[in-house]
């Protein structure tokens, strides 16, 4: 017997297990392949039981193909909804999800919003790639676009996950100070305690902005000369590094002298952050620092310095370049930044072509000390040695 798309193939009825309860084996042919269902009869007759049986498998039947007609949802509704069931399943850090929430409004729920997610194909992924934005951003979108498709797909709603191909990012090098322009913020930044650990925090040491105004003097180790890099604050919201990996940095001799001097003021945080504000127009003394001040601050800096702006995460990648510049192993400045993987390290290394030329130094002085010609070089010799003669 046909039910919409399935059929039944078999039924089976038998005690359960032994017991006086009998129970339904059915067996139901669905698009080419078998399924099988065991329920229990409330009867106790087999004639009874069978009837009880063949009409629930006909209902099943049924609630399957009209589930599988239910029409997908809006992509709109169904991506926000997506975003915040894999924030709060995967513990993302306030930054991630607020990116998250970002790319959502700004691009694929405007794009895509009243489209039906299985509506959602080749044409769509063209489109995100032919925006006029840097290819970076564009590979962001169609990461989190690929990631809701992925969800709707393993939900039935999609019988196919369209190609997505990231866009090849030809930008890749970060925009660092030289050391000649860095020297110069740090003098410049000098005259103000604060501003000077805040320089130094990012460019000594690599931290990003959000870990500078999160860092307490109780992760400031004096004694083993390291700053404990374990928690940043976005918005005000504190929570792990970005990536979730703790990491300690060694203190150059400026930095520690610099947090020595800080902390020989005296007016400390109340909540024991190294750095806080002072009393201005729009803030009062000892209120806790924020990206806005950090910011300002750095703004100053460069004003005072003569040097151009290149953002505050510059500082960080000037961290990365110049221990790259100094022939630091790629695994180090990995380490020491707090990298995911060698492969974001990797953008830096480009820099280090004294270290390429040392191994191959290193190349050319075993060729050197290898004692007895090559077969190539004695062959050379030879050919030599007949147009002589």
């Amino acid at each position: 017997m046909s039910v919409l798309n399935g059929e039944i193939t078999k039924i089976t009825i038998a005690p359960y297990r032994g017991s006086t309860t009998l129970e339904a084996d059915v067996k139901m042919l669905v698009e080419g392949q078998e399924v099988r269902r065991r329920w229990k009869s409330p009867h106790t007759s087999r004639t009874a039981t069978e009837r009880w049986a063949r009409e629930k498998a006909r209902a099943f039947l049924t609630g399957r193909a009209a589930k599988e007609k239910e029409p997908a949802p809006a992509f709109g509704e169904y991506a926000v909804r997506f975003v915040v069931d894999h924030i709060r399943a995967c513990k993302l850090a306030p930054s991630t999800a607020e990116h998250l929430h970002t790319t959502l409004k700004q691009h694929l729920v405007p794009m895509f919003g009243h489209l039906r997610v299985d509506r959602i194909g080749d044409d769509q992924i063209m489109a995100v790639k032919s925006l006029d934005l840097a290819a970076g951003t564009i590979n962001h979108i169609l990461q989190v676009l690929g990631q809701i498709l992925k969800n709707a797909l393993s939900k039935g709603f999609l019988t196919r996950l369209p190609v997505i191909k990231p866009l090849k990012n030809g930008g890749g090098r970060a925009r660092f100070y030289s050391p000649e322009d860095y020297g110069t913020l740090v003098r410049a930044a000098a005259s103000d305690p604060r501003a000077l650990v805040l320089v130094l925090l990012a460019g000594d040491a690599g931290m990003r902005i959000g870990e500078v105004i999160a860092l307490e003097w109780a992760r400031v180790d004096f004694g083993a000369n390291k700053v404990h890099v374990e928690v940043t604050d976005w918005n005000g919201q504190v929570g792990p590094t970005k990536g979730g990996k703790p990491r300690s940095v060694p203190m150059t001799p400026r930095l520690r002298a610099a947090l020595r001097d800080l902390e020989e003021l005296g007016d400390l945080d109340a909540s024991g952050r190294v750095l806080m504000r002072s009393k201005g127009r729009f803030s009062e003394e000892g209120e806790p620092t924020t990206y806005s001040w950090a910011r300002a601050s750095l703004k100053a800096v460069h004003a005072r310095a003569g040097v151009k702006a290149l953002g505050a995460h510059a500082l960080r990648h000037t961290f990365c370049s110049h221990l790259a510049m100094a022939g630091a192993p790629v695994t180090a400045i990995r380490d020491l930044a707090g990298h995911t993987s060698v492969s974001v390290t990797q953008r830096y290394m480009h820099l280090a072509p004294a270290g390429l030329m040392s191994a191959i130094d290193l190349l050319a002085s075993v060729h050197a000390t290898a004692g007895a010609p090559s077969s190539l070089e004695k062959g050379r010799r030879r050919k030599s040695a007949r147009h002589e003669n």
